[in-house]
């Protein structure tokens, strides 16, 4: 009983070092993006053995975060009965006590128990969330796009089925090099930016079906996404500063000293700077940089609620 209760608490502290090396969900599309640069001219078979690993490692992330966004739904919490596999999940107090805490969310600690292993399971977990079939949500998007190119419904309907099935190959491939260490027959560039491309694809399609679940008429167009960007920036930024003037006011006893806040944002900023780099001069840039910045001011925000224990001090 002790070495699993060890094991969760072990598992907990995982958790919570993870969340702090999250990037955000724009971070692995970008990804994505540049493994189609890095391997565009690479020929050598056991390189572009390591894309699978790495497409489904970007995945697992991304998702884990969708994951947590729809946990962190009220309206959508009461569908964690639909997953089977959370049904004997027991947490121990440490995990309670984050909770209350404000450390981590429901969603951010429950959606490291999603697993990441077949197309169609992502599909089934992101279906269990939203109550709906993704697959077929999937299958009719794909339908529209192909039969706006004048193909006929049924052989739209294929190419959906064929192309569900390309991406499974990604997980496939990358289980193969894991577990197995090697392919029966070598992997070629072409296969490998195919592969890229699909799973650019399918992670696009995700996000849009999660976003029109969760955000019905949200506009996709990327100046609407750096606004988007820059609006939650900014707000986290009058939280922050809020949360500065509340404890000056009311914790003048533990005489804070805010005096780092300077170097602070020059670190806020750096760090924007090189998570955009990879999209610099692009119309993705604003988005990831100001992405970047609110996450760091949520993160100190978060850390100054947590060590000043203003549990029940709360933010716009």
């Amino acid at each position: 009983m002790k070495r699993k209760l060890y094991s969760m608490m072990k598992k907990f502290d995982d958790i919570k070092e993870s969340l702090k090396r999250a990037k955000g969900t724009t971070y692995e599309l970008i990804s994505l993006t540049n493994l189609a640069n890095i391997y565009k001219d690479v020929q050598n078979s056991e390189l572009l053995e390591y894309v699978p690993i790495k497409i489904v490692s970007l995945f697992e992330e991304h998702f884990r975060q969708l994951y947590a966004e729809i946990i962190d739904i009220p309206k959508y919490r009461c569908n964690l009965k639909n997953v089977k596999f959370l049904k004997d999940l027991r947490m121990d107090f440490d995990v309670i006590d984050a909770f209350q805490n404000n450390e981590v969310t429901l969603g951010d600690y429950l959606s490291y128990y999603f697993s990441c292993n077949s197309v169609y399971q992502v599909m089934d977990q992101f279906g269990q969330l939203l109550n709906m079939d993704v697959k077929s949500k999937l299958m009719d998007r794909i339908v529209d796009i192909e039969t706006k190119t004048s193909v006929s419904e049924d052989d739209a309907r294929k190419a959906a089925s064929l192309y569900i099935e390309s991406v499974d190959l990604i997980f496939k491939a990358r289980h193969i090099m894991c577990h197995e260490g090697a392919f029966m027959n070598k992997l070629e560039n072409p296969m490998v930016m195919q592969m890229i491309d699909d799973a650019i694809l399918f992670a696009q399609f995700i996000d849009n079906i999660v976003s029109d679940i969760l955000y019905p008429g949200f506009d996709y167009t990327q100046a609407s996404m750096n606004n988007d960007a820059y609006g939650k920036f900014e707000k986290a930024d009058n939280n922050l500063n809020q949360l500065i003037e509340y404890i000056k006011d009311n914790k003048k006893d533990l005489e804070p000293d805010f005096s780092y806040l300077e170097s602070w944002k020059e670190f806020r900023k750096c760090k924007a700077e090189s998570d955009a780099k990879t999209c610099e001069g692009g119309s993705m840039y604003p988005c990831v940089y100001y992405s970047s910045m609110e996450e760091t001011t949520l993160q100190l925000i978060k850390q100054l609620k947590s060590t000043l224990k203003l549990h029940d001090y709360m933010v716009e």
